[in-house]
């Protein structure tokens, strides 16, 4: 017998001195209730996560198991996967880049089945990293304190993230913030797989490059430099740096330079190169030249003459340094020094002016033979940097003898390009954007985040070394 409903059941027992009864009912146990709040999740190559909550069964029985099936098509799961016990399952063995769609249905402990969950699809992942196919900046040249578009073409990416402060990224485009100087962004984009990068630069306008480079001697030692304001595009000009032979060897904020303590009788190339407020530097300037004063007889008529290294000519006396010669009057007689006396007047300036080239040497980071230096009574470490620590950071447009020390430092410690273009210039004491680049050459090289900003980490690995 197979009640559909509750049923009671009445026993008759009966015998020749009467009859005796009994009841006992039967409860028929409905269907239990669906599984709710499916879900499909967690996508991998083969794999795919299910979960949902638990049937409610009647009039007594218990869930035995829940049944899984699978389809391709939310109007095809039919496909039996597996039973389990618990509210979770992981599909395994499934193809790659394929959708799958599911449903659930429980059983209880007297054999009824529940209606099926709803259905819910996941998508395998392809198996590949992300794909960049183009990352590109609009304007990629803007103004001090400009701002650009960046726009990317990825697939295959669950995650985007640009770096410069910009943080996650959705869509196909973003705006940058304001630029104060050319920036590389470089665009991250992630998967289960792995990652991929890709960049792309946008340029702050420099300084325009400045005009008008004049050059004019004053002396023996002595040049005076001038030239005309550059201007700055969304900011104003800092400074100019002044550059002799290649090699910077000052920044001001005027527009002339006094250059001094030169050599007699030599031809010097100047440029000049303007950076702004936020350290972006022009194109040097076209170069001009200029010799100094010759080391030569000033002699002539007039009040005196001398001997050796006065510039001058004509009537009196020069303008350098001079031995001079006293001339006869017609009422007092001066006895002309020896021959022996002017020799050691002329050797002992002829020692000041060695002693001044090879100071200019050592400034341009020359090394000097030992022989040399106790000639000329100096003594210098000819740029050994294995001892010297680094006690401040350094950055654009600073001078000193550290920054010196770190021009030497990065010339000894790298290889590249950057390097050698600093090398070609010496250490003149001037953190120019050579030194700026050598730096970022630097960081690079050592795993430090290039910035060009010689600071506490930068520091802390050049002492160790």
């Amino acid at each position: 017998m197979n009640p559909t409903s509750t049923t009671v059941f009445t026993l008759t027992a009966t015998n020749a001195n009467g009859t005796s009864t009994a009841t006992t009912s039967v409860q028929v146990a409905t269907a239990p209730t669906a599984p709710g709040s499916f879900t499909v999740s967690s996508p991998s190559t083969s794999t795919l996560s299910l979960s949902w909550a638990s049937s409610t069964p009647n009039n007594g029985a218990t869930i035995s198991f829940y049944a899984v099936y699978r389809g391709l098509s939310s109007t095809t799961i039919s496909t039996f996967v597996a039973t389990t016990t618990g509210l979770s399952y992981v599909n395994t063995g499934l193809a790659t880049s394929t959708t799958y769609w599911y449903d659930v249905t429980a059983q209880d402990s007297v054999g009824n089945v529940s209606a099926s969950s709803t259905n819910m699809s996941g998508t395998t992942l392809s198996g590949l990293t992300p794909s960049i196919t183009a990352f590109s900046a609009s304007p990629s040249v803007v103004a001090a304190n400009g701002t650009s578009t960046l726009s990317w073409t990825v697939s295959s990416a669950t995650s985007l993230s640009i770096d410069h402060g910009i943080g996650t990224v959705t869509g196909t485009s973003t705006g940058t913030p304001a630029l104060a100087t050319s920036t590389v962004f470089t665009l991250t984009a992630t998967n289960a797989n792995g990652t991929t990068t890709a960049t792309t630069s946008i340029m702050v306008i420099p300084p325009s490059v400045p005009q008008n480079l004049a050059a004019s001697v004053i002396s023996t030692s002595e040049i005076d430099l001038s030239w005309a304001s550059s201007t700055a595009t969304g900011t104003v000009v800092a400074g100019y740096e002044v550059f002799r032979n290649g090699s910077e060897i000052a920044t001001t904020t005027n527009l002339s330079y006094h250059d001094t303590g030169l050599s007699a009788g030599t031809q010097y190339s100047y440029n000049i190169a303007a950076y702004d407020a936020f350290g972006n530097t022009s194109a040097e300037s076209s170069s001009t030249s200029a010799t100094t004063n010759t080391a030569s007889n000033s002699g002539g008529g007039g009040s005196g003459g001398s001997i050796g290294v006065a510039s001058g000519g004509g009537g009196g006396g020069g303008t350098g340094y001079y031995l001079p010669i006293a001339t006869p009057s017609s009422s007092t007689a001066t006895t002309t020094p020896s021959l022996r006396d002017m020799r050691l007047q002329l050797l002992s300036l002829l020692m000041q002016e060695l002693k001044s080239l090879v100071s200019q040497a050592i400034a341009q980071g020359i090394a000097i033979p030992q022989s040399t230096l106790n000639l000329v009574g100096l003594s210098v470490s000819n740029g050994n940097t294995s001892s010297y620590q680094f006690t401040r950071d350094l950055q654009l447009h600073d001078a000193g003898e550290d920054v010196r020390q770190l021009q030497l430092f990065l010339i000894a410690q790298n290889t590249g390009i950057a390097a050698h273009n600093l090398a070609s210039r010496g250490a003149t004491g001037i953190f120019g954007t050579l030194t700026f680049n050598a730096l970022v050459e630097f960081q690079t090289k050592v795993g430090i985040k290039p910035s060009g900003y010689f600071g506490a980490i930068t520091r802390k690995y050049a002492n160790g070394l």
